[in-house]
C-alpha cells in the first residue's frame, strides 16, 4: 500500500471531477467508460484524473472480467482539520480496519461519557479562570489548552477506532457475499446496498444494466430472503435490512 501524500491529495479534491470519481469508485470499483459515462467527462481526462489519484496512492487498478481495467480505492484514511483563528492543523490517520493488537480485539479505551464529562468540567473551569486576575488566570489557562490537547487526542483515536471497525465489517461483508452461490449481477446489487437503501432505478444507473436483468436479480435476492424491499418517503427502495 501506498504512502499517501495528504496535501498532494487535497490539492487534487480541489477538482470536482476527481471528487465525483471518488464518490463513484467508493460505491464500486469501475473501469474508465463507465466513470465518462457517468460523469459525462471524456475518457481522455478521466484517465489523467486517474492517474493524479493513483499517483498519490488514493487508488489502484486490476484487470477482471472480459480483460477490462478497472479502478478502486485502495487506502482507508480519516482525515482531520481544523482552521482558526489560533491555530490550523491537518492529521492524516491510517485506517486499516485490522486489530489493533494479537487477540483480534480493535481497542476502544477512549470512553465518550468520560470524555464529555472532563470537557464539561474544563468549562466550569474556564468560567471560573476567566474571573482570576489577569496574571493568575493566564498560567491556568496554560493548563487548560493542555488538558484539551489530551481530550482532542482520545477523541481522534475513538473516531479512529470506529472507523476502522466499519472498514473491517464492511470488508468482512464483501468476503461473505463473495462466497455465496449466486449469479454476478446479484453479487454486485448485494454489494452496492451493503450500506444504503437504493431504488430499482438507481441500481440500474449505478450498475448500469438493463431493468429486466436488474429486476431479476431482486427477485431472486428477494426470493432467498437476502434483501427487503420498503417504503421510505415516497419511494420504494431495497436494502439488506
Amino acid at each position: 500500500m501506498k504512502e499517501i501524500d495528504v496535501f498532494g491529495l487535497l490539492d487534487l479534491l480541489g477538482n470536482r471531477t476527481r471528487r465525483n470519481i471518488i464518490g463513484l469508485l467508493s460505491d464500486k470499483p469501475c473501469y474508465v467508460t463507465e466513470l465518462s459515462g457517468r460523469l459525462n467527462v471524456a475518457p481522455k481526462a478521466i484517465i489523467r484524473h486517474l492517474s493524479q489519484l493513483n499517483e498519490v496512492g488514493l487508488i489502484e487498478s486490476y484487470v477482471a472480467e472480459q480483460n477490462r481495467k478497472y479502478f478502486q480505492i485502495v487506502n482507508n484514511f480519516y482525515i482531520s482539520m481544523i482552521i482558526s483563528s489560533h491555530r490550523v492543523g491537518i492529521e492524516a490517520m491510517s485506517i486499516d480496519g485490522g486489530p489493533d493488537d494479537e487477540t483480534g480485539n480493535i481497542s476502544f479505551s477512549p470512553k465518550f461519557d468520560e470524555l464529555f464529562d472532563e470537557l464539561n468540567d474544563l468549562k466550569d473551569e474556564a468560567d471560573a479562570i476567566g474571573k482570576l486576575e489577569r496574571g493568575i488566570g493566564l498560567k491556568y489557562m496554560s493548563r487548560e489548552l493542555i488538558k484539551l490537547s489530551e481530550i482532542e487526542n482520545r477523541m481522534n483515536a475513538a473516531i479512529r477506532s470506529v472507523e476502522s471497525l466499519l472498514v473491517r465489517v464492511a470488508g468482512e461483508m464483501f468476503e461473505m457475499i463473495d462466497d455465496l452461490e449466486m449469479g454476478s449481477t446479484e453479487r454486485k446489487i448485494l454489494r452496492l446496498i451493503v450500506n444504503k437503501e437504493l431504488t430499482t432505478e438507481e441500481i440500474e444507473y449505478m450498475l448500469d444494466l438493463s431493468s429486466h436483468t436488474v429486476d431479476e436479480s431482486l427477485k431472486n435476492l428477494w426470493e432467498t430472503g437476502l434483501i427487503v424491499k420498503k417504503i421510505v418517503g415516497d419511494e420504494e427502495v431495497w436494502s439488506i435490512i
